[in-house]
């Protein structure tokens, strides 16, 4: 004979528990969300005041030659030499221009587009062909 286990009756009627993990993470996380889009409102908030030194407003101006000042011509073949043969500026200046390229195609996708199609077909079905409709 084979002995079995009894069967506990009490197994089958067990409800499932809920977890309320997942809602109490969602929720948290949408009072966090929209508690940071939250700002002050505009009549409490004050830009402050920046006090600068007086010197600061008047800004020197600096010409653009200003190695000229020193009169030494082995400065100024230097930065001749620097200028000419200097990879990174033309390497801005290249970036510089294909930007502007890419402004010019970005304004050009909000100008209207026109276009236009036509076609045409004709059919002709043949008196001989099988199956062909009276008339």
């Amino acid at each position: 004979m084979t002995q079995t286990t009894p069967f506990h009756a009490g197994a089958a009627r067990r409800k499932p528990t809920r977890n309320g993990a997942p809602l109490a993470a969602l929720l948290a996380a949408t009072a966090t969300f929209l508690a940071g889009c939250a700002a002050p409102p505009a009549e409490r908030h004050e830009t402050p005041a920046l006090e600068l030194p007086a010197g600061a407003a008047a800004v020197p101006a600096v010409a653009p030659d200003w190695w000229k000042t020193f009169a030494d011509p082995q400065l100024d073949a230097l930065v001749t030499e620097a200028l000419a043969h200097n990879r990174d500026l033309a390497r801005a200046m290249a970036r510089i221009d294909e930007s502007r390229a890419a402004l010019r195609a970005a304004r050009a996708e909000q100008l209207p587009n026109v276009s236009a199609g036509a076609s045409a077909s004709r059919q002709r079905i043949s008196e001989n062909a099988v199956g062909a409709l009276p008339g």
